[in-house]
């Protein structure tokens, strides 16, 4: 008891020498606990070590209770057991798991070789006090993860209504209006679709149909379907290729929701943490600039990752303690691109029903057959998304898988392979690589059609790069290859300066394609150069361009182009242009304005040919219409 006694004193003694001495300190806070008794004098430093100690014991920064555990001087620990938990927030029964793992003697400081169940291990003499940090540190979160709808429900509409149209002179017009509602009654919502169109084109059709009819609703962590929609997968962040889908069935679905969760941003999946003696600042900086700050306890913190940006990156943390610099470490983000919660890896997509074309001009040719499917993503680590997919429709099995490997925050591996039976297979990769100057892509299709005798196959590759060469300076390449079609290479290059006091751009640009048609084997080649002149930002903007090219009978032809653009504020007509082309055939013309109200939001256009003459114009209009118990209003925006 005495020796007991004595340890009590040792203890107060060096919170209040370690208080003091702390300030100030500008080397790494989370000292070896020898090197803390170092500070003290050797009479009470030697009362520390291999004695039973009365301590606090932190839980990711919460108490757990205080407890008796030994220090011993190569830096680890042992609990004894749990004297007290006053006020504490976990359960006996965590405290039990706690002192179970802590039994025997384990290193201080972050978890190499040991056990999953921490990462990291701090003892402060200063206080007293065992800090155990976990990997889900940042998981936990007392907020109510999903939002209560009301129990009354809701009720309203949003209406959508798209309209195109277009005229060519002397030739059959084109025409297509889209109509989408959304309802809602109760906790269920209404999704209503129908379209109709005319081509002018294609043997002047005429087409109609019901595009979707279903209703959804929303739950905590998924969503049910039933009616009528494209058998499309929801929710997920990659789709494997399946050969085709997208067709309309008569059926449920049930699929993972976000819908509903209450915070959207989600930790890194590996924490962060830093140690400090006193209250502090940690600073995160990303590529040299400063993207957080956060104040921090004394002791061993974890860093609120929910905030910081999504994707795979080093980050640089400083904690400056008083003023200075106390401690600087490097760490990495792991936060997965186009994913929510990594706690929850695994997303579904599951469907079941039949086949069919409801109120449509057209029959599907397997009306009534049975269809059905799955997608399946699951995230293997904070860099790895891998999909599965599998459907039977058109009375055959169509398999697809995926993986989505991220290299870098800039930079990642996409491939997406499928198999259809009885039509063929294919396979798409592509590769990102982004670096600070730029960004390169290399990519590859392929695809073998088997319905026929002689299969056909085809091949496309693709690599482009985009090069920042200054601050005003640019260029860009991209070299194509296409199987029984030939080679093809684009070349530009853009300059940003100041012309007559004014914001301009210069761009040259060269390019070698294969031919445009089957009717002349010349490739189709040219260089053009151009002059963009923005007389401010609420003012005039002209441009210009001079260039040479293959013209459609296979000679070469000089070109230029003049134009003008103007953009318009606190007027319904938003922006306005004219502009005239010239080549061998002769002069061209176009015009166009856009038109945004409070009520629709719209662009029409007018051209002549420099070709044949001939006059073509067109209209895209699209407007919603919002009603419920208090009123109707409408919208320019979707």
């Amino acid at each position: 008891m005495p020796a007991f006694s004595l340890n009590h004193i040792a203890v107060c003694i060096t919170c209040t020498l370690l208080a003091t001495s702390a300030y100030g300190q500008t080397v790494q806070s989370a000292l070896p606990v020898i090197q803390q008794a170092k500070q003290l004098p050797a009479d009470f430093a030697s009362h520390l070590f291999n004695v039973p100690l009365a301590v606090r014991v932190e839980l990711n920064s919460s108490y757990l209770g205080d407890a008796l555990l030994v220090l011993t001087e190569d830096d680890k620990v042992q609990l004894l057991s749990f004297t007290d938990a006053y006020n504490s927030p976990y359960t006996d029964s965590e405290r039990s798991f706690w002192q179970q793992e802590l039994s025997n003697k384990v290193a201080l400081g972050p978890c190499t070789g040991c056990k999953e169940s921490w990462l990291a291990l701090d003892y402060s003499l200063s206080d007293s006090r065992l800090s155990i940090l976990t990997p889900d540190v940042e998981q936990q979160n007392t907020t109510q993860k999903y939002q209560s709808l009301p129990e009354g429900g809701s009720s309203g509409v949003i209406i959508q209504n798209q309209l195109n149209l277009m005229n060519i002179e002397n030739s059959a017009s084109s025409s297509y209006y889209h109509l989408e509602a959304v309802a809602s009654t109760g906790n269920w919502t209404h999704h209503s679709g129908a379209q109709i169109s005319k081509s002018g084109v294609a043997g002047n059709n005429t087409y109609y149909g019901v595009s979707q009819l279903y209703s959804q609703r929303e739950l905590q962590g998924y969503s049910v379907r039933a009616g009528y929609f494209a058998n499309d997968p929801q929710g997920l962040s990659l789709r494997p290729g399946r050969g085709s889908g997208g067709e309309n069935m008569l059926g449920l679905m049930l699929s993972s929701s976000d819908t509903l969760v209450t915070d959207q941003q989600y930790p890194s999946t590996v924490p962060l943490y830093v140690t400090a003696d006193r209250p502090a600042i940690v600073e995160i900086y990303r590529n040299g600039f400063l993207i957080n700050s956060q104040q921090v306890a004394a002791g061993l913190q974890a860093i609120d990752t929910k905030v910081l940006p999504g994707g795979i990156y080093e980050v640089q943390l400083r904690v400056v303690q008083d003023g200075q610099l106390i401690s600087e470490s490097r760490a990495m983000i792991y936060k997965a691109s186009n994913w929510g919660d990594s706690s929850e890896p695994l997303r579904y997509n599951l469907f079941a029903g039949r086949q069919t074309q409801l109120f449509n001009s057209t029959e599907s040719a397997f009306e009534g057959e049975l269809t059905a499917g799955a997608t399946l993503n699951y995230l293997l680590n904070a860099s790895t998304v891998v999909g599965l997919g599998t459907q039977y429709i058109d009375n055959a099995i169509q398999l697809g898988g995926s993986v989505d490997h991220s290299l870098s925050d800039r930079s990642k591996l996409l491939a997406n392979y499928y198999h259809s039976q009885g039509k063929g297979y294919g396979l798409d990769t592509q590769l990102i690589y982004g670096f600070d100057s730029g960004n390169l892509v290399l990519s590859q299709q392929y695809s073998k059609n088997t319905q026929n005798k002689i299969a056909v196959s085809q091949q496309t590759t693709a690599l482009s790069w985009q090069q920042r060469i200054s601050a005003s300076q640019s260029a860009s390449l991209r070299l194509s290859h296409q199987a029984h079609r030939g080679t093809g290479a684009d070349i530009s290059w853009q300059y940003n300066h100041k012309f007559m006091d004014t914001d301009s751009t210069w761009r040259f640009s060269a390019f070698n394609r294969p031919a445009l048609s089957d009717q002349t084997q010349k490739r189709n080649t040219g260089i053009e150069l151009s002059l963009n002149i923005n007389f401010g930002q609420q003012s005039s903007q002209f441009y210009g361009a001079l260039g040479n090219r293959t013209s459609r009978d296979g000679s070469k032809e000089n070109t230029a182009e003049l134009g003008w653009r103007k953009q318009i504020e606190h007027s319904s007509i938003k922006s306005i242009g004219l502009s005239s082309n010239f080549d061998s055939y002769g002069v061209g013309l176009n015009s166009y304005a856009a038109i945004q109200n409070q009520y629709l939001n719209s662009d029409l256009y007018m051209s002549r040919s420099s070709f044949d003459g001939k006059f073509s114009s067109g209209l895209n209009l699209t407007s919603t219409v919002v009603a419920n118990a208090d009123g109707l209003a409408a919208s320019s925006t979707s």
